[in-house]
């Protein structure tokens, strides 16, 4: 048994977490309580911001279209409040990560453990630099655009033209579009991590399936209840993330997907090599990434663990006695069904969604242009 830290390869990410206000550790220092009400108080009062200004100041489809980043900031409260109601089941998640049957049992299986994960800090890296981009580009554009006074259209009960009022608006909504941006960010790199996880346990999985052919006879069955606990803990592990992200990533789906309609209908209207047109792209770029970038380790998590099955039929059962075959035969059945993600049970996460996703907002956005070509 060789020992690895995997919690290290998630710590950056679960710190993020803290800065936006998900304490995820069973804490009771009173500053990081009261820092995380807060943060989380503030999600609300812009969001509440953000709505008065959507009743109260939008007449046509253009305004309509002008709030294409309001969907993204509403996202921020709903995903707070989902992982904090959800911390219990989290906090398994994560202390799951330690256990015994998940770790390398030999250098080869340390070797891919090592293989995977820095693997996947090289797409995070890739991802947060495109999210990221946009992210900042969000809170500077308008210094940019002579047309757009602020980061986002919200209502406040003053004057914000006036310079002092205009500081204080923008420098807190400047904060806001980053920590908003990164609660978004964050969450979606630690389910990218989990689902990571998850496809190199069933490789590590499949790997011990494979060893049972070299073993002697008595020693078959032993290895075969230790894999099936393994299955079982991957199961259990896959549950509690299911429970943890489904209903946020539902929400993103139903949001994000809104915020790329809004996004084409205001880029088919802006002038080409404009500051505007420039920015929607990179805005764009950045919520699709969101979108995607679970997605695909969802579909990789998917393919991997279709070889379970695979793997335990060629482990050389043939000569085995009739008790190591029936128990093998159970396995292979229990094993047939693909592990998935779902978004709130109703959408699978993966490539396929993704794809469905562009495609709905490309349609939505043909009817928002439609109409808006019927008012003028």
């Amino acid at each position: 048994m060789v020992s690895y830290n995997y919690r290290r390869y998630y710590k950056a990410d679960l710190d993020m977490l803290k800065f936006v206000g998900i304490w995820i550790e069973n804490d009771t220092n009173l500053y990081k309580s009261w820092y995380s009400v807060l943060i989380n108080i503030n999600y609300l009062v812009i969001s509440l911001g953000l709505m008065m200004d959507w009743v109260f100041n939008t007449r046509s489809f253009v305004d309509f279209g002008i709030t294409y980043i309001k969907p993204i900031c509403f996202m921020a409260p709903i995903k707070s409040f989902l992982l904090m109601n959800n911390l219990s089941e989290l906090r398994s998640v994560l202390a799951d990560l330690e256990d015994l049957l998940f770790q390398p049992e030999n250098n080869f299986e340390l070797q891919l453990v090592k293989e995977v994960l820095d693997n996947f800090q090289k797409n995070k890296r890739v991802m947060i630099a495109i999210v990221g981009t946009g992210i900042v580009g969000s809170g500077l554009y308008p210094l940019f655009d002579q047309t757009r006074l602020v980061p986002f259209p919200a209502w406040y009960p003053f004057n914000i033209t006036k310079p002092l009022n205009f500081i204080f608006v923008y420098s807190h909504q400047f904060i806001c579009v980053l920590i908003i941006g990164g609660l978004n960010m964050y969450c979606d790199i630690v389910i990218s991590g989990m689902a990571t996880f998850i496809g190199l346990q069933c490789q590590i999985l499949c790997l011990r399936l494979g060893n049972i052919s070299k073993m002697a006879h008595n020693e078959r069955q032993k290895m075969l209840v230790k894999c099936v606990k393994h299955h079982v803990l991957i199961l259990r592990f896959l549950g509690n993330v299911k429970h943890v992200f489904g209903t946020i990533y539902f929400w993103q789906i139903c949001l994000c997907t809104m915020t790329l309609c809004m996004g084409l209908f205001l880029l088919s209207l802006s002038e080409p090599n404009s500051v505007e047109f420039f920015y929607l792209i990179l805005y764009q770029v950045a919520i699709s990434f969101l979108l995607l970038v679970p997605c695909w380790f969802a579909t990789q998590m998917t393919e991997q663990s279709e070889q379970i099955a695979v793997a335990a039929y060629f482990c050389n059962w043939i000569d085995s006695d009739n008790e190591f075959k029936k128990d093998i035969s159970f396995f292979i059945l229990r094993s047939q069904d693909p592990l998935k993600l779902y978004a709130a049970n109703f959408f699978e996460i993966s490539v396929v969604t993704f794809v469905k996703i562009i495609r709905s907002s490309l349609s939505y956005y043909a009817a928002l242009s439609n109409l808006n070509s019927e008012e003028e």
